[in-house]
């Protein structure tokens, strides 16, 4: 009896391989999308700088226009930006101890103490009073597109007037630059 049953498995067993082998062969093929993101995230730089001196000597009874800041704002933000400045605080005067410099609107003249934007050219004579740090700044640029890779140059000439009675001293005032993404 050991015999057939080993005879009745072994002969199932060929029975299941040759049923395999017999049936057909079929191939699938499965596809799928994978959707591939890459963000670039947006960059803004600014550098402003005043040919490393800034200090001028200015004469009573006289004006000058030469007191100049050059930034440069690099950026690959597709939008583009602003760039602008104003004061750095409340006080809008150039101030040396107790005596001030105020900024004012109006034409620039050598009979009065004033000293305000001229603009991104040195022509002209109007002066644009300095906001304080709590106003809104100046406009310098709005763009719609990103700037050049080496960077986009912008100028800010300022003009002081300083009158007869103006006591002697050196003024100072701190403005900030601020180039934001649009």
């Amino acid at each position: 009896m050991t015999k057939k049953i080993i005879k009745l498995v072994a002969g199932a067993g060929a029975l299941g391989v040759l049923g395999l082998v017999a049936l057909p062969i079929t191939a699938y093929a499965i596809t799928g999308n994978v959707d591939l993101n890459v963000v670039v995230d947006s960059t803004i730089g600014l550098n402003c700088s005043n040919g490393g001196n800034f200090t001028q000597n200015v004469a009573n009874n006289t004006t000058n226009k030469a007191l100049q800041v050059q930034c440069v704002v690099t950026t690959n933000n597709a939008a583009g930006y602003t760039l602008g400045f104003k004061d750095s605080d409340t006080t809008t005067s150039l101030v040396s101890g107790t005596n001030s410099i105020p900024t004012t609107a109006g034409a620039l003249a050598s009979t009065s103490s004033m000293w305000g934007y001229l603009g991104s050219t040195n022509a002209g004579s109007t002066l644009t009073a300095i906001p304080a740090s709590s106003g809104s700044a100046i406009s310098m640029a709005n763009t719609s597109t990103p700037s050049a890779v080496s960077g986009d140059t912008y100028n800010a000439y300022f003009g002081v007037g300083v009158s007869a009675a103006q006591a002697s001293g050196t003024y100072t005032d701190t403005l900030t630059f601020t180039a934001t993404a649009n």
